[in-house]
């Protein structure tokens, strides 16, 4: 499987790196409730700078990391955001390398939602 869709929450749409200042600055400055990083090659990195940003967000409900290059070392990153962040209701990755057991850890991890 070469991405994922993972419904995140009861009331969930479908969910489907660079380090910069850019990504940074995009996040911190969203003034929506939505943000769509896809085809921005964030590879692990820059989705593990985006995790650390949505642990503190209030705001971001919606976001879309699709066609990034995101792997299976992109997941912890993920399970860790999703333990924390309590706004987060859709999360699109489809389209990445995450594997099946990738997808199931981060399902596994969104039982405390």
């Amino acid at each position: 499987m070469r991405g994922c869709d993972v419904p995140l929450g009861k009331d969930s749409l479908v969910a489907a790196g660079t380090d910069n200042e850019e990504v940074t600055l995009r996040v911190l400055k969203a003034t929506t409730k939505d943000v769509d990083f896809h085809w921005q090659h964030l590879a692990d990195d820059g989705l593990r700078l985006v995790c650390r940003i949505l642990c503190r967000d209030q705001l971001i409900q919606h976001i879309d990391l699709s066609m990034n290059y995101i792997t299976p070392a992109g997941v912890p990153a993920i399970q860790d955001m999703l333990a924390v962040n309590q706004t987060l209701t859709s999360l699109k990755l489809a389209g990445n390398q995450i594997s099946d057991e990738g997808c199931a850890c981060i399902a596994d991890g969104m039982e405390l939602i």
